[in-house]
């Protein structure tokens, strides 16, 4: 740009939201004039961008957080049932890992790809084969910018018999 001494001009500065994939968030960068003008060589100018009408990033949501399965008697197969859902806008994309003790295993697909809404379902099973308390850990680890890796904890213990106490009450409930 030339300009003539007492003259001014108008720049256009634009922002495309489709090169940042239309994503929710906030955008800065700047704007710089270098120039001839011996006392103002240089102007810098600060400039922002919101997208909220956009898409959001992948969410990812696990349920349950945690998986207990009590005590089970010896020789016995519990299943629990856990969920990993895209809550967000942009696909969600992941893998799903199971560590620990032998007796808890793991069914469905070990990497996942959900679109918005989209779930993917698992089956936990406790097998107790051996009296004793068990431990694991299923690692859920994903493209979620604020939840990269989601841990569950998995507990059971296998025991020969279970006892049951009993309390009795009266009429208005009370022991």
């Amino acid at each position: 740009i030339a300009l003539e001494p007492g003259n001014s001009t108008t720049l256009d500065v634009s922002f495309s939201a489709a090169d940042v994939g239309n994503i929710n968030d906030d955008y800065t960068g700047t704007l710089t004039l270098r120039t001839n003008d011996k006392n103002n060589r240089e102007i810098v100018i600060a400039l922002s961008a919101s997208i909220t009408g956009g898409l959001g990033a992948p969410d990812i949501a696990v349920s349950p957080a945690e998986i207990g399965f009590g005590q089970r008697l010896l020789d016995a197969i519990s299943e629990r049932a856990l969920t990993v859902t895209n809550v967000g806008g942009l696909p969600l994309t992941g893998t799903v890992t199971l560590s620990g003790d032998a007796e808890f295993t793991l069914t469905g697909d070990a990497e996942f790809l959900l679109e918005e809404g989209d779930v993917a379902n698992y089956i936990v099973e406790f097998t107790t084969l051996g009296a004793g308390s068990y431990s694991g850990t299923i690692t859920i680890d994903s493209d979620d910018v604020d939840e990269p890796t989601i841990e569950v904890a998995l507990s059971g213990t296998a025991v020969e018999e279970i006892t049951a106490i009993l309390v009795p009450r009266d009429a208005a409930g009370e022991p």
